[in-house]
């Protein structure tokens, strides 16, 4: 009897740490920068046209001058790009007033001019955010600009 008690008792005990160790979860949260690991799915759509990225967004975008690329989310963003994918500027233009520009870079000099939030370093400004009470905006830039020139890229998007 006693012989029954024991093997029973290992028996228990041996299950019990499988368990413990089948259930155990040593994974790591997801890091993207392991070779085949699975990033979230891109929510932009290539647009041929301002129209179709209009159409898409639902609303419209106004550019102070033709973008190289175009893309959107559906009823939500448009986005710009100027220069091999927004290398010299990228417009984004979106629903809602939190800061689109997905730029988290720390800035030695913020102002703010008519609303706008310009963010640079020495005068010269490479980021622009605002809003107009519907709509957010960012303009990211590649080479630092003026004030005065960022804002004329500014008053140049609607």
């Amino acid at each position: 009897m006693k012989l029954k008690t024991i093997f029973s008792l290992i028996l228990g005990t041996t299950l019990a740490l499988s368990l413990v160790a089948c259930g155990s979860n040593n994974n790591p949260a997801a890091d993207n920068s392991k070779p085949g690991a699975v990033q979230p799915a891109n929510p932009f759509q290539p647009c041929d046209t301002m129209d179709a990225a209009e159409e898409m967004a639902g609303f419209d975008l106004i550019l102070p001058k033709t973008a190289d690329k175009l893309e959107a989310i559906e009823n939500e963003m448009i986005q710009a790009f100027y220069g091999e994918d927004g290398s010299d500027m990228l417009i984004r233009k979106a629903l809602g007033n939190e800061d689109i520009s997905g730029d988290y870079n720390e800035y030695a000099q913020t102002e703010t001019v008519d609303g706008v939030t310009l963010k640079g370093a020495d005068g010269q400004f490479s980021l622009a955010v605002w809003t107009d009470g519907e709509y957010t905006y960012s303009i990211s830039v590649g080479n630092a600009l003026s004030q005065v020139d960022m804002m004329a890229l500014v008053d140049g998007v609607k």
